[in-house]
């Protein structure tokens, strides 16, 4: 399953960026509106976010092609927060891996195993698409990851052992 998110996620980067980092507030902003008439992005204040979603930072509504996120998470995002960049690409994950049916949530069932549930999904789809398998080469250790590609310390280190398991390090 990895392998196959790995696949989709570098396919769209591909299409995006020849660079390492990739722009993910930008192509939220901008881009995806780009190529889908129907998809909407909408801020929504800590307490709008609180009031309608619990503690979330960020949602996603496959089927409505919308992403609600909390203003502050946008800004952190935009100023190059990894944690928050991760956020955003996940809820893109959903909308990109759960569209049809509405598939975007968690399963309470244990037996189901984890590459099958929406959530361990999209954070897949999120650290490959944020930490692109093509350049990963460039890294000699996790801190390198997280600095090359913008990512948090603890999602480079996730990304790094995927990459290990499939022989890419």
């Amino acid at each position: 399953m990895t392998r196959k998110l790995r696949q989709i996620a570098c396919e769209l980067e591909g299409r995006i960026t020849d660079r390492p980092f990739f722009d993910i507030v930008h192509f939220l902003d901008v881009t995806l509106a780009k190529y889908s008439n129907d998809y909407m992005l909408e801020f929504l204040t800590v307490n709008e976010m609180q009031s309608l979603h619990g503690d979330a930072h960020a949602m996603a509504f496959p089927a409505d092609q919308l992403i609600q996120v909390r203003e502050d998470i946008w800004k952190r995002a935009e100023a190059g927060h990894g944690r928050d960049r991760l956020t955003l690409a996940h809820e893109l994950g959903h909308l990109f891996l759960h569209g049809k049916p509405g598939y975007a949530r968690k399963m309470a069932d244990s037996s189901v195993k984890p590459y099958r549930q929406s959530e361990w999904q999209s954070d897949a789809f999120g650290g490959e698409l944020l930490v692109a398998a093509h350049f990963i080469q460039q890294c000699k250790s996790v801190r390198d990851v997280a600095r090359l590609f913008g990512v948090s310390d603890t999602a480079a280190a996730a990304q790094w052992r995927a990459f290990q398991k499939d022989g890419l390090v």
